[in-house]
């Protein structure tokens, strides 16, 4: 029973390690960010979209009190509320971090327990 055991741990471990992600460029899709290639393949015309597109789910984070309050930066700025993802042209967008509440205020302070939209711009 116990090398049965063993040779499906085995299997199970080495398929995971033979598993391609659907990245480009072999690298590995991080469901915390989305990239420049992800928003390309969308109809995308700012931020909003591109994240309303592909990680639909952020858009409905909210912090304890039950509200939705994100912070987003751009380029490192803080620029405001989430709603400030629409003025982004999609085509300038490097990527876009999603930070959890609790990351976010872990990181950042508590006046970021909605989290934190980093987005970066293409240069």
């Amino acid at each position: 029973m116990r090398i049965i055991v063993l040779a499906l741990a085995g299997v199970l471990v080495l398929s995971g390690c033979s598993a391609k992600s659907g990245a480009e460029g072999g690298a590995e899709a991080r469901s915390d960010e989305i990239n420049d290639s992800q928003i390309a393949q969308t109809q995308a015309v700012n931020a909003w979209d591109a994240v309303a597109a592909l990680r639909p789910e952020w858009l409905q984070s909210t912090d304890r009190t039950g509200a939705f309050r994100p912070v987003v930066y751009v380029d490192g700025e803080r620029v405001g509320n989430v709603e400030q993802l629409r003025s982004v042209q999609a085509g300038r967008v490097m990527r876009i971090r999603f930070m959890s509440p609790y990351e976010g205020q872990r990181r950042y302070g508590r006046d970021h327990s909605g989290g934190v939209f980093w987005v970066t711009l293409i240069r």
